[in-house]
C-alpha cells in the first residue's frame, strides 16, 4: 500500500540552501522541467558528501525533494507551487528562504513536525537537543527506526537555511535571529502551508497566529485579502462561539 505525505517522513537526503535558490531560479525562468531536472543532477551529483562525491541514487533522491518546486507529486502542491511562484517574483531575494521553508512543509509535513516540536523546546528553553525532539515525534508517530536520520536531514536543512544553528554540546541546536518577513503575501503562503500540511487542510486563526512552527519567522499577520490576491483557494470561515477557520476549498 503506498503511503500518503501525511504518514511517511520522506526528508531522505540534506539539500542545500543554494540548490533550492537555483531550482527556484529556474523555475522563474520558465525552464523546462525535464531540462531543470538535468541541470540540477549535475550540480548535485558532483557534491561532496562524508563519504566522498555524492553517488547517482543519493542524487536522485535529492532531487525527488528539489522537485517539490517544479514537479510536485499531487495536484495541491501545484496549485501551492504556482501560487508561490508568483510571490517568490515579488518578495525580497532573502524572504525566499521563508517559501523554500513552505514548500518542503507543505511537501513533507514530517519536516514541518520538526519546526514545531523545536519552536515548543524554544518556548521552554534556550537550547534544545536532537534527543528531545526525536522522543517527541516519537510520541506522536511511534518509534521508527528511520525517524532518527530524517530528523538529521530535516535539522541539517534548517540549520543550512539560517533557521536554525548548531550549538557547541552534541546533538544542540540554538535559535538563529527571526527572518524577518515584510511581504504579507510570504506571510499568507507559510500559514497555507501549515494548512497543507493538515490532515483535512483546515486549521483555526488562533492556532496559526500562535503556531510554534514559526519559531524562525517574524512576520505580520497575514488578513484575508492577503489570500484573496494569490491563495484564493483558501476560505475563510466563521461560527458563532467558535474560531475563526481557514480551509483549503
Amino acid at each position: 500500500m503506498t503511503r500518503d505525505r501525511f504518514s511517511s517522513l520522506g526528508v531522505g537526503q540534506n539539500i542545500k540552501r543554494a540548490w533550492l535558490d537555483a531550482t527556484l531560479n529556474m523555475v522563474i525562468a520558465q525552464t523546462p522541467p525535464e531540462e531543470t531536472r538535468k541541470r540540477l543532477f549535475a550540480i548535485v551529483s558532483g557534491s561532496e558528501t562524508k563519504e566522498g562525491l555524492r553517488g547517482k541514487e543519493s542524487a536522485k533522491k535529492v532531487l525527488s525533494m528539489l522537485a517539490s518546486w517544479f514537479a510536485p507529486k499531487e495536484e495541491c502542491l501545484a496549485v501551492f507551487a504556482g501560487q508561490m511562484l508568483k510571490v517568490a517574483q515579488q518578495c525580497l531575494r532573502e524572504e525566499r528562504i521563508a517559501l523554500h521553508w513552505a514548500i518542503l512543509s507543505a511537501t513533507y509535513p514530517f519536516f514541518m513536525e520538526v519546526s514545531l516540536v523545536a519552536g515548543r523546546l524554544f518556548g521552554m528553553q534556550e537550547s534544545i537537543f536532537r534527543q528531545q525532539i526525536q522522543r517527541r515525534i516519537e510520541e506522536m508517530r511511534g518509534a521508527s527506526s528511520t525517524i532518527g536520520r530524517n530528523l538529521e536531514y530535516a535539522l541539517w536543512i534548517l540549520c543550512d537555511l539560517s533557521l536554525l544553528r548548531m550549538g557547541n554540546a552534541k546533538g544542540e541546536y540554538l535559535r538563529c535571529d527571526p527572518l524577518p518577513i515584510e511581504s504579507r503575501s510570504v506571510a499568507a503562503a507559510l500559514w497555507k502551508a501549515i494548512l497543507l500540511a493538515t490532515k483535512g487542510g483546515s486549521a483555526s486563526i488562533s492556532r496559526l497566529r500562535a503556531s510554534p512552527a514559526f519559531f524562525a519567522f517574524s512576520m505580520p499577520e497575514p488578513e484575508e485579502s492577503d489570500f484573496g490576491e494569490v491563495f484564493s483557494d483558501v476560505e475563510f470561515s466563521s461560527g458563532i462561539g467558535s474560531d475563526d477557520m481557514l480551509t483549503i476549498a
